[in-house]
C-alpha cells in the first residue's frame, strides 16, 4: 500500500452487497495507510447504479468537487420501459404460461421492426425451457414463423454444428440461443457471437450476460422477479441494481435511436 497513490474501485455499490466488507475494508486500509505515511491516495469510485451517490462520494473522500453524476439525459439512446403485473392465481404453470404469451406477443412486435431481443431469466436451466417454451408457441402460429427466420452462413452453421452443447445446436434452427455460466466458453463465445451478427432474433440469458459481457440488443425483458436464495432457502426479489443493469443492455447507440426494456411480474 506505501506504493499506490490512486485506488479505483469499479462497481463501487456492491458497498451494499455481501462483498461490500472487503472494499470497506480497502478504503480504510488505504485511508489508514495514507494518514500514516502523510502521503495522499485518490479514490475513485464507478458505479451505473448508485442511487445515495453523494453518501459514497463523502465516504471514499470525493466529495463536493470530487463527484460527479450523469442522469438519464447522458444515456445515447432513450430508453421505454414496460412493465406487465400478473395477478397471483395460485397456480405457478397458469402464471408461467400467461407470461410466454406476452412474451411471444411482444416478440413479434419487436421482430417485426427488425429487432433483436434478450430475454432474462433467473436459473440456468430456465434459459432453456423459456426458449423451448417459446418455440412451442411459434410452432402453433406458424404465420409468425417467418419472423424468427435468420440468414445463416454456411461458416456459421459449421460452427454451431461443432458445438458440443445440444440445446444451442437445436435451438439455433429456430433462431434462439441461451447464454449462462454453465456454457463453456466456446459455446458462450460462439452464442455472443451469432447474437451480435445476426444470425439468431432472440436470447434467453441469465443475469451473468448483464453484468460481464458488453452484449446489448434493442429490447431486453426480465420474465418474473423472483429467484432463489440457496442461503436461506427461500425465493427473494432480484435486486433493483441486477434491473438497472440489464436495462443497460436495451438499445444499442451505433444500430437504435431507442431502446425497450419490459419486465414481467407476478402481483401478490
Amino acid at each position: 500500500m506505501d506504493i499506490v497513490n490512486v485506488m479505483i474501485i469499479d462497481e463501487i455499490h456492491l458497498l451494499n452487497d455481501e462483498r461490500g466488507l472487503v472494499l470497506e475494508c480497502l478504503v480504510a486500509r488505504a485511508m489508514m495507510t495514507s494518514a500514516k505515511t502523510q502521503k495522499p491516495i485518490r479514490i475513485v469510485g464507478l458505479s451505473a447504479t448508485l442511487p445515495n451517490y453523494e453518501d459514497v462520494a463523502k465516504f471514499i473522500g470525493a466529495d463536493g468537487q470530487g463527484t460527479f453524476y450523469f442522469d438519464s439525459s447522458y444515456r445515447p439512446t432513450p430508453l421505454k420501459c414496460g412493465f406487465y403485473g400478473i395477478k397471483n392465481l395460485g397456480n405457478a404453470d397458469r402464471a408461467n404460461k400467461i407470461m410466454n404469451d406476452i412474451i411471444y406477443h411482444e416478440l413479434i412486435r419487436i421482430l417485426k421492426l427488425g429487432k433483436q431481443v434478450i430475454i432474462f431469466v433467473h436459473r440456468r436451466a430456465e434459459t432453456v425451457s423459456a426458449a423451448e417454451e417459446l418455440i412451442d408457441l411459434i410452432k402453433a402460429n406458424p404465420k409468425d414463423q417467418y419472423l424468427f427466420d435468420c440468414e445463416n452462413s454456411h461458416r456459421i452453421k459449421k460452427e454451431v454444428d461443432q458445438s458440443r452443447n445440444e440445446q444451442v445446436k437445436k435451438l439455433f434452427e429456430f433462431g434462439f440461443s441461451v447464454h449462462n455460466a454453465g456454457l463453456l466458453r466456446k459455446d458462450r463465445n460462439l452464442v455472443e457471437k451469432m447474437f451480435m451478427e445476426g444470425h439468431i432474433k432472440v436470447l434467453c440469458s441469465t443475469a451473468t450476460l448483464a453484468w460481464g459481457v458488453n452484449l446489448p440488443a434493442y429490447a431486453v425483458m426480465i420474465k418474473g422477479t423472483k429467484m432463489y436464495d440457496a442461503q436461506s432457502g427461500e425465493y427473494k426479489d432480484i435486486g433493483i441494481f441486477d434491473v438497472q443493469q440489464i436495462f443497460g443492455r436495451a438499445g444499442r447507440p451505433q444500430f437504435d435511436k431507442e431502446g425497450e426494456a419490459i419486465i414481467l411480474t407476478i402481483n401478490k
